[in-house]
């Protein structure tokens, strides 16, 4: 379903008496700068176009649009359009991570994604006073959505569990937390993380057990953005590291 904040558009059309070529362009959200390529016969009765390509969201696109006469007068016509359409997936060449840390300890069992991330999609953190467990979701390099976690048994009955979605043109640029040693291991004691949008967090104590956590801080570059996650987890989650594209 397209939102309606989508729905702004320009039309470039070519017409004969009898025939239509229209192109749409979206001007805003996720479908800025996609175009759709109509054609058929005139607008002047309700009817059939077809969709005979396009470009970025919608690129090598078929399909039709039903047209139908909202509104007529003298000076005007208000014609309602119900687009349907196919786009097949892109396919996308793999494209090598920069992998970033891991801050924390060695305790614990390695943990990393399946396959290669291509955007991150959703992290969810389950924290009382440590973080307890961290799970994320991904859309990998072959556009599968994957799920990682959770890493860690997930905390006492009452801990608070917190789930961040992104938006469809959100990312994150910045990872920060501390760790520290409590029940004898080195386990991450709070995490935040910095979108393009917003902040969320801090999670967590970093002041856990009366003691202060080292602090630690991954910024992403201009033009990269966090994609996914690794790190060691057992009972908490022991270290943490940030994968960038």
């Amino acid at each position: 379903m397209i939102s309606k904040e989508c729905l702004n558009y320009v039309f470039f059309t070519r017409n004969t008496k009898e025939h239509m070529r229209t192109q749409i362009i979206y001007g805003h959200c996720r479908l800025k700068g996609s175009t759709l390529e109509i054609m058929g016969a005139s607008v002047d009765k309700e009817g059939e176009w077809a969709i005979v390509g396009g470009t970025g969201v919608f690129a090598m696109a078929q399909g039709i649009v039903v047209r139908k006469i909202h509104d007529k007068d003298a000076a005007k016509d208000t014609v309602e359009l119900t687009i349907t359409g196919l786009c097949t997936k892109k396919v996308v060449p793999a494209t090598d991570l920069t992998k970033n840390g891991p801050w924390g300890g060695n305790e614990g069992f390695p943990r990393d994604t399946k396959e290669k991330p291509m955007r991150l999609e959703s992290v969810t953190i389950h924290y009382e006073g440590l973080i307890d467990s961290f799970q994320f979701s991904y859309t990998d390099q072959s556009g599968n959505k994957q799920t990682e976690g959770p890493w860690g048994a997930g905390g006492p009955v009452g801990a608070t569990t917190e789930t961040i979605i992104l938006g469809p043109s959100e990312f994150v640029k910045e990872v920060s937390g501390t760790y520290g040693s409590t029940f004898n291991t080195t386990n991450v004691k709070s995490l935040m993380l910095v979108t393009n949008v917003k902040s969320y967090g801090p999670f967590g104590n970093p002041n856990y057990d009366n003691v202060q956590g080292t602090p630690f801080r991954f910024t992403a570059e201009d033009g990269s953005a966090v994609v996914g996650f690794f790190g060691r987890s057992d009972r908490f989650l022991h270290s943490f590291g940030v994968y960038t594209l």
